[in-house]
């Protein structure tokens, strides 16, 4: 039978002495399978992973499966309970601007940890004792760094929120982060390393990320192992650590519907078949894959209400119109073109995430697409 153990992590005191908590779930199978750690609404808006987890969680309950699965739904309470009116605020640190999503370390280079030590005294060991004796070094790294910014008060909302996940995540072989966009499809962001596993986690559209470091969960996550392997490499033992790392966009931010989440909870089901979790036979399925350097943020040439004229996830071609922005500071001109501007694509591309509203400044952020590499 499966166990359910649950823990509850102070998070942030409130003025009036109350607490934020975070609540990791873990559910564990039978022994033999991989670790796995999956987090929602790191981003307080982005609810949907919630609904995901919920759904995961209904199943792994009873379902038979190897290994353990750690969960952390609400992973960022106080960006969450962040509204403004009916909206909330919950992609950026309302106090830092920072992005909730940018803030996480790359443990080895930010420490300026040498590997060398390491990887000399395991160098003949097997690939499960070296994963298994990393991710106690992990571990043991983060709790000396929290000692550290604690004795000096150098913990913040940023870093400790990000520390607490990144400590958690540690002892995992799996990571997935669960996202969505303001306004937007289904997407996957995939590091290099992990891109051949991505057609059986069914997203239609695949950004590749490379083997560098910008701040995000799952890069955090990866380059710690990417500084292993090529340790590795210079003292003469070629290895590939079976680590994977995702982010997955579901949809658009502020909903949260059980009935979609049973749909999206398959293609996680389907990836935890393929890698031998859960009993079954994965089914791979092809996607569209660009290179994170090709996914494009198109700013707002114009300010004033814009009828968007491309669906979500489709595709347009260089010189069609992406929407139609209209000012009405010129109603009263005959010529059209002085009230009606076209927002005209310049590249065949994909529309990936739009902007929520129609209400839109001068120079904001208007669509991210993929645009397609061989243009």
């Amino acid at each position: 039978m499966n166990i359910l153990k649950k823990e509850k992590i102070p998070l942030k005191e409130l003025i009036g002495g109350a607490q934020h908590f975070l609540y990791k779930y873990t559910i564990t199978g039978s022994s033999g399978g991989p670790k796995v750690y999956i987090q929602a609404s790191l981003h307080g808006g982005e609810l949907q992973g919630n609904a995901v987890i919920l759904s995961l969680m209904e199943d792994l309950k009873h379902l038979p499966f190897k290994g353990s699965v750690i969960f952390i739904p609400l992973s960022n309470p106080y960006a969450t309970n962040n509204k403004l009116g009916k909206y909330t605020f919950g992609r950026f640190n309302p106090n830092t601007g920072d992005n909730w999503n940018r803030n996480f370390i790359d443990l080895i280079s930010s420490k300026k940890i040498n590997l060398t030590g390491f990887c000399r005294r395991y160098l003949k060991e097997s690939e499960a004792t070296i994963r298994e004796k990393f991710q106690d070094f992990l571990s043991k790294e983060f709790k000396k760094l929290e000692i550290q910014l604690q004795s000096n008060n150098e913990l913040h909302d940023n870093n400790k929120l990000n520390l607490i996940l990144q400590k958690a995540s540690c002892s995992a072989d799996i990571i997935l982060d669960l996202h969505t966009g303001p306004s937007a499809t289904e997407y996957l962001y995939c590091a290099t390393r992990s891109i051949d596993e991505a057609q059986h986690l069914h997203f239609k559209h695949v950004l590749e990320v490379d083997h560098e470091f910008a701040g995000a969960m799952d890069e955090a996550t990866f380059m710690p192992w990417v500084h292993l392997e090529e340790t590795f490499e210079r003292l003469g033992r070629k290895i590939s650590f079976n680590f994977h790392s995702f982010t997955l966009e579901l949809e658009s931010e502020e909903g949260f519907s059980l009935s979609m989440a049973r749909m999206q909870k398959d293609k996680i089901l389907n990836y935890f078949k393929y890698k031998k979790i859960i009993p079954g036979k994965s089914s791979p399925k092809p996607y569209i894959k660009e290179h994170l350097s090709n996914y494009i943020t198109i700013f707002s040439p114009h300010s004033g209400l814009i009828d968007y004229q491309v669906d979500l996830g489709k595709s347009f071609k260089k010189g069609d119109i992406l929407g139609t922005i209209y000012q009405f500071h010129n109603l009263e001109k005959t010529d059209s073109t002085k009230y009606q501007l076209p927002v005209i694509a310049a590249f065949d591309g994909i529309l990936i995430n739009k902007c929520p509203s129609s209400a839109i400044q001068q120079g904001m952020e208007l669509f991210q697409v993929m645009k397609k590499s061989n243009n």
